[in-house]
């Protein structure tokens, strides 16, 4: 359990959102922007919603202007690694929680609004405060995103960090797509990385999709997945 906070800021609000949690190659990035409240409503005037909505261009645009508008940005980039042990142990959303728990520690903010889980807001939103022993007021709810301006704001930060870094690992690895499971490009990249024996550090071996297209592999050939 983390310390308690010696004290939060009374003006300032924080939104923390993710991007890639469900993808299958590349890092969870998870995002915080905090800013004071007398200044939110500039978010809105920035034009933040959540990230999916928006197209590439524009997110790059806004992602400039809010670091340019608010308190404070923090990213984590969550590796393939670290996803997979804590698929081993306690769980992402445990992995997750602990992340922002830290990024708590360090903003001290007075509200915090976080975009949860669809299928455990409230057991999320504890195991938050147990585990940063906040004091912090914690609101932790899904599609937090489309409701709340920091949320969004954090969307954004966090999208256009992670679609950063898949074009960065698409340099080095060849084209796998989106990264996401649903993408035929992204599921023929695994397909030839297994038969091949040459899975890069960038997939994440405990998901479902590569765990699949690995006990096909040993009785098809790359052919057999198209």
């Amino acid at each position: 359990m983390g310390k308690k906070q010696p004290f939060e800021k009374p003006n300032l609000k924080a939104g923390i959102d993710e991007a890639g949690r469900g993808a299958v190659v590349g890092p969870m990035v998870i995002a915080c922007v905090t800013i004071s409240s007398d200044r939110e409503k500039e978010l809105v005037e920035l034009g933040v919603k959540d990230s999916k909505l928006l197209t590439p261009k524009l997110r790059e645009q806004i992602y400039s202007r809010i670091y340019s508008t608010a308190s404070g940005v923090l990213v984590r980039k969550v590796q393939p690694e670290e996803i997979d042990q804590a698929l081993s142990g306690k769980g992402l959303n445990y992995l997750e929680a602990r992340i922002i728990a830290e990024f708590l520690g360090k903003i001290r903010a007075s509200v915090v609004y976080v975009d949860a889980p669809q299928f455990s807001p409230r057991s999320f939103e504890n195991l938050l405060r147990f585990l940063s022993g906040s004091r912090t007021h914690i609101v932790a709810e899904p599609f937090a995103d489309r409701r709340y301006p920091l949320v969004s704001a954090a969307s954004i930060v966090a999208k256009v960090v992670r679609d950063r870094e898949i074009r960065r690992l698409r340099e080095i690895y060849g084209d796998f797509g989106s990264g996401y499971p649903s993408d035929e490009k992204t599921r023929r990249f695994l397909a030839k990385l297994v038969v091949n024996e040459e899975v890069p550090p960038i997939v994440r071996r405990s998901w479902r999709t590569y765990l699949k297209i690995n006990e096909r592999s040993k009785t098809r050939t790359l052919e057999d997945f198209t």
